[in-house]
């Protein structure tokens, strides 16, 4: 028995040897990529979290500001911060230390509840406006 493909005749047994050399990596990835579209297709919205905490933020103790000066003045001091608390406000303040900044901080969160946070802030001129910067931050309760 013959097919005719493209003018050209081929015996089933020359289609089932060349069926045979297809790598089956690349038909199970084939599969995959096919499975994995027409799922994306039939997805019509996607939910994450818990409805009744909608618009909440979680680790909320990730923005405590560690730095007394910061701190105090909040959301007033972000323009004309500089050096190492400027790495929590606005990074851009960092670029204007003169040489190495080392900071340490301790502060009592809230007052009463023996919970405290602990800051080391190390950063260092880089350059005529580069600077790098890292600080490190404990939490105690």
């Amino acid at each position: 028995m013959e097919l005719k493909i493209n003018n050209v005749n081929l015996k089933i047994e020359k289609l089932k040897k060349l069926i045979n050399h297809i790598p089956i990596a690349y038909c199970r990835s084939y599969i995959l990529h096919c499975t994995l579209y027409i799922s994306f297709l039939f997805c019509t919205s996607l939910h994450a979290g818990n409805p009744d905490r909608q618009g909440e933020a979680g680790a909320y103790e990730l923005t405590i500001n560690p730095w007394a000066r910061a701190a105090a003045l909040h959301g007033m001091h972000t323009s004309m911060v500089n050096g190492v608390e400027a790495m929590w406000q606005n990074p851009a303040g960092l670029s204007r230390i003169n040489k190495t900044e080392i900071m340490i901080g301790h502060m009592q969160y809230l007052k009463g509840t023996d919970i405290s946070f602990n800051a080391l802030g190390f950063a260092q001129k880089m350059g005529k406006n580069g600077a790098f910067g890292i600080v490190l931050t404990a939490m105690d309760l």
